[in-house]
């Protein structure tokens, strides 16, 4: 029971592959992967749904060598290795960077702002996580957060337990349904964020 981790990157990927499809015609100058190393096979899912997402809209290798993957999906890590990042990308001004989670998100968009650069980033998280809710509905460069919902795991865990205890089948995997959360549907889904 839980998330079906690389099509939860896949959902994100392919918002900002939609938005760079409208607004830039595909076209980008760094695709920056912040992860996790120290979560394996969670991490190399969720990175590498957001590339075959983003794929999926742009084309197939469409990512090629703009890739650059830095360890980095947690605040502190993100706002050092961001800076860096950027300071060998001078002249790029249409940066996709995405996160294992909103943390690494948050730490990039401080990073680029210390430096000025907070216009350059487009950015794409997993989690959408309350600490994010008002940064993903007040800064448009944040494109998308794919939302795991952990609040309704009863609501789709309950009836399947149910149907175990009159001998039912039930299905192997039991996965929430990821949305990309955005400014335009962010109040929709979590209300709260209305606050903001």
């Amino acid at each position: 029971m839980g998330a079906d981790n690389h099509y939860a990157g896949v959902v994100t990927g392919t918002a900002i592959g939609n938005y760079f499809k409208k607004n830039f015609n595909c076209q980008f100058d760094a695709f920056i992967s912040l992860e996790d190393y120290g979560v394996g096979l969670v991490n190399e899912a969720r990175m590498s749904g957001y590339r075959d997402g983003f794929e999926s809209v742009c084309g197939a290798g469409s990512i090629g060598d703009k890739l650059i993957k830095l360890d980095a999906g947690r605040l502190e890590p993100a706002l050092a290795k961001m800076k860096d990042a950027l300071t060998t990308l001078p002249n790029a001004h249409h940066i996709i960077v995405v996160a294992i989670n909103d943390e690494g998100i948050q730490g990039a968009f401080s990073a680029a702002k210390a430096v000025g650069r907070d216009a350059d980033i487009y950015a794409g998280s997993q989690g959408a996580a309350a600490s994010a809710h008002c940064d993903i509905k007040n800064n448009s460069h944040w494109i998308g957060a794919t939302a795991y919902f952990p609040e309704h795991y009863g609501e789709i865990g309950v009836p399947y337990l149910l149907d175990l205890i009159k001998g039912k089948k039930v299905p192997f995997h039991l996965n929430i349904q990821h949305v990309a959360v955005n400014a335009a549907n962010i109040v929709s889904l979590f209300p709260d964020a209305a606050k903001c």
